[in-house]
């Protein structure tokens, strides 16, 4: 897909850097439009006033930093730096994307919002899981669309913006890792040991509800090593005391692990499997998603999660326990060479593919398109008559992927690939099936 001139620059408006939800889903978006060419300004929050952790990382060229988190004062910053905007705009960016807005200076953006409007297209990228109140500034500004990706948002906002504003755009996953070396040598570089089954914990998730299943598993099993990533010193101390505690035990290794996401994929590649417990009395309100696993899903690592809503959106992507003896035993399972584990890694691998970052990155080109062109017109060419595709596919059949149709029936991809039919419009192929 190539660059579209309609689309002169693309102002992203989110947290960065950071190890959370809303970076999690502007980095594929923002990385595969980058690298297509198009021109992208990220602006974010001071490091002063994360949202989320911050992460140990450099920022790109692209970025630039210039308010505070939810316009709260702090220090000397100013809590909107204004002139960053209007200097994009003035450099012909046509294209303001905002992401999670309760999280920014929306008092200071509502206020040159019109300016901006005027310069350029507005798109929210909406995080909210429960609508705002009412009365709400969130409700004051005047969207040319809104993109949403749970479809519980896309009830609560139609009650405030007419329905041809708001669009569905799944959450994307991440890139898969340029990460060439194997389990084995990743764990002698990360110096974890290479004779054990490794259970991964890390991120926003909680770190005691799972250890009483965990330990146990580990006494009975002597090769599981437990594997601990969090985010500071004092919530290392506070999860190594809770369990000596509570249980006479804990993790076989707490690490401090802020360096980036690439080093994150390392140690989820070079685990075996990777656990995420919201807890066991947090269920999940509203609209919500496991933003981590769509990080790492796809990373050939099976994952295993706590049932609630946040990993509804996976559907059997992802394996659910309900309580300590379903943890116990699908643990087992994951853990040895069985068909559970592989019939998990097919179905997260497929997932992936359904998410990715070139997947839904070029359905935010097709709205920012549709807005800035007014519509898609019909084409000015004379179409020929629409051929099957019998010997030459387009695409290589692969046997291992399968859709549902409408009547329920399993339907292989190569049948797919081998009955539809294409033309090609202005060098673009469309498939009709």
């Amino acid at each position: 897909m190539g660059i579209f001139s309609e689309i002169e620059g693309i102002i992203f408006m989110t947290s960065w850097n950071t190890d959370g939800g809303v970076f999690r889903h502007a980095l594929p978006i923002v990385d595969w439009m980058v690298k297509k060419g198009y021109r992208v300004k990220v602006l974010t929050h001071y490091r002063e006033t994360p949202h989320g952790f911050n992460l140990n990382v450099e920022d790109e060229e692209f970025v630039e930093r210039c308010y505070t988190l939810q316009g709260k004062r702090k220090d000397e910053l100013r809590t909107l730096n204004t002139e960053i905007i209007f200097d994009a705009l003035k450099e012909g960016y046509n294209l303001f994307v905002a992401e999670d807005l309760g999280m920014l200076p929306m008092e200071e953006l509502l206020e040159i919002f019109p300016r901006i409007k005027k310069k350029a297209k507005t798109i929210l990228v909406n995080h909210d899981n429960l609508p705002k109140p009412d009365g709400s500034i969130f409700w004051k500004f005047d969207w040319d669309c809104i993109i949403n990706f749970l479809e519980y948002q896309m009830d609560f906002m139609a009650k405030h913006y007419p329905r041809d504003r708001l669009y569905f755009v799944e959450f994307p996953t991440f890139p898969k890792p340029n990460i060439v070396k194997n389990k084995v040598e990743l764990r002698s570089e990360l110096d974890l040991p290479k004779d054990k089954k490794i259970v991964l914990l890390f991120g926003e998730y909680d770190f005691i509800d799972p250890f009483e299943v965990l330990g146990k598993y580990r006494k009975e099993h002597d090769d599981t090593f437990l594997l601990c990533l969090v985010y500071t010193e004092d919530q290392k101390n506070l999860i190594t005391r809770t369990l000596e505690e509570k249980f006479g035990e804990s993790y076989d290794d707490v690490r401090i692990e802020i360096s980036s996401w690439e080093n994150r994929a390392k140690y989820v590649m070079a685990s075996d499997l990777v656990v995420l417990d919201k807890g066991k009395k947090k269920f999940g309100k509203g609209a919500v998603l496991s933003s981590t696993a769509f990080q790492i899903i796809g990373w050939g690592t099976p994952i295993i999660a706590r049932n609630s809503r946040y990993f509804d959106v996976f559907g059997d992507s992802i394996v659910t326990y309900e309580n300590d003896d379903d943890m116990f035993e699908k643990i087992g399972q994951l853990l040895n060479d069985s068909e559970k584990r592989r019939e998990t890694l097919k179905k997260q691998e497929k997932f992936h593919i359904l998410h990715n970052p070139e997947r839904i990155s070029t359905k935010f080109i097709w709205i920012f398109r549709n807005l800035l062109t007014g519509g898609f017109k019909s084409p000015n060419f004379t179409c020929g008559k629409l051929r099957r595709i019998l010997r030459k596919p387009l695409f290589t059949a692969r046997k291992d992927l399968e859709i549902t149709s409408e009547n329920g029936e399993k339907v292989r991809w190569e049948r797919l690939v081998y009955n539809s039919a294409a033309f090609k419009v202005n060098g673009i192929v469309y498939l009709i099936y």
